[in-house]
């Protein structure tokens, strides 16, 4: 079954390249990063869901491959590089504005730590302890701050993670329950007309082939299914995600797809 046929797509992007994250900030614009392991770049595309077009593609920043994302907020992606390559210490932060399609600000020896409003929380790495530094979003203008309590800025750190990252993935997978009939690692999220719910078929070979399903609430009944990921070793989380009624799809973890309803 194909569930292209009940869904209107609206945005495909098809690259090649892994899709290795995304994000969204609060003007309903999101942020691709996308990773090349062979070529080692990575390339940040953002897309405005509003009107489904890309506004900024195959952007590249810093090092071609050593190069993350620390937030998407506003106008602005905050970038970071990493202290050593294969290592997962973060070092520097670049401010980019998708606007203005320029970096407003670097400051190179910083490493980030969490935003609170317009401020940006970073710090100096130290070998006794750590220099926390407050910079401006805006102008990027740093000021020593009084070194916090500890477990304030660990609370604080928190709580921007939580904000940040809610409502982006899919549920967290039930991972040892069976469901979805023979399928087993069952997802499942909904809207007012839909249930959807993917999960893992072992075929042959120890592979795995991932399905998605879509169910009528009002009467369960199975309306279509589609294959997302094909002959996996691995279980493969957050392959989709309802967003403001909009169904992303990842398959083989290449193409992206959003659908409405």
């Amino acid at each position: 079954m194909n569930i292209f046929s009940k869904l209107k797509k609206v945005y495909k992007r098809d690259e090649g390249r892994v899709i290795w994250r995304i994000l969204f900030n609060n003007h309903n614009l999101m942020l691709i990063e996308e990773r090349d392991p062979q070529k080692k770049e990575v390339f940040f595309t953002v897309a405005d869901m509003s009107t489904c077009k890309n506004v900024t593609e195959n952007l590249q920043q810093g090092e071609l491959f050593w190069t993350g994302v620390e937030c998407f907020i506003e106008e602005y992606i905050l970038f970071h590089g990493f202290a050593k390559p294969d290592m997962p210490f973060h070092k520097g932060m670049r401010l980019y504005s998708v606007r203005e399609k320029q970096i407003l600000w670097e400051h190179d020896d910083l490493v980030f730590s969490f935003l609170e409003g317009n401020t940006v929380w970073a710090y100096k790495p130290g070998f006794e302890k750590k220099e926390y530094i407050r910079v401006d979003l805006a102008t990027g203008a740093a000021a020593p701050s009084p070194e916090p309590v500890p477990a304030d800025i660990a609370m604080r750190k928190a709580e921007f993670r939580e904000v940040t990252t809610r409502g982006i993935t899919a549920p967290e997978p039930e991972r040892n329950e069976p469901g979805g009939g023979d399928m087993v690692y069952p997802e499942t999220a909904e809207n007012d007309l839909y249930t959807f719910r993917s999960g893992y078929r072992g075929e042959t070979d120890g592979m795995y082939n991932q399905y998605l399903q879509m169910i009528r609430k009002s009467d369960g009944k199975l309306l279509e299914e589609m294959l997302i990921n094909e002959d996996t070793p691995l279980i493969i989380p957050d392959s989709w995600f309802l967003r403001n009624n909009a169904l992303y799809v990842i398959k083989d973890k290449r193409i992206l797809s959003v659908y409405t309803m």
